[in-house]
């Protein structure tokens, strides 16, 4: 009983926690990268490790976001990059947090199969042009984000 207990609350305390395989397709090169990591979710607050290939870590409070190298350097993001990372973090706190994915004020949401597509609004719209969300057994398996330069970034969990 004690054993069933621990596994509960430590299941409880990783829910926005999970290891991913991250494949994105940059359009320009005709290529698609594969990174491996993990993603912890708190609050407004996300970190996503990148492990394999290279080590880096993107740390954000929900204001402030840093990229930390394999030497533990934190460099802030301004400008651009600041507006485009933190939309893109954004992005991943919310789909990852509805478990009931209906049109609402970010999204309209369109169902098929076991597949929801969820098409973006306000200054979210673009960039990503829509995005797939996978559920297995009413959890989210994975997601793939249709940039609007044609890139595409898929996140499947492990």
């Amino acid at each position: 009983m004690r054993l069933v207990i621990l596994l509960l609350i430590t299941m409880s305390l990783y829910s926005n926690s999970f290891n991913f395989n991250e494949y994105r397709f940059v359009y320009a090169v005709g290529t698609t990268f594969k990174k491996s990591g993990s993603i912890v979710i708190n609050n407004e607050a996300i970190t996503i490790s990148y492990k394999k290939p290279n080590f880096k870590k993107i740390i954000s409070d929900g204001e402030a976001i840093g990229i930390e190298d394999e030497s533990g350097k934190v460099n802030q993001l301004k400008g651009r990059a600041l507006i485009y990372t933190k939309q893109y973090l954004d992005l991943i706190i919310k789909v990852e947090r509805t478990k009931v994915l209906e049109s609402n004020e970010n999204f309209d949401v369109e169902m098929k199969d076991q597949i929801q597509t969820l098409y973006p609004k306000n200054e979210m719209k673009k960039q990503v042009e829509k995005i797939e969300v996978k559920r297995v057994n009413g959890e989210i398996s994975e997601f793939k984000m249709f940039m609007s330069n044609s890139d595409t970034v898929e996140i499947i969990k492990e």
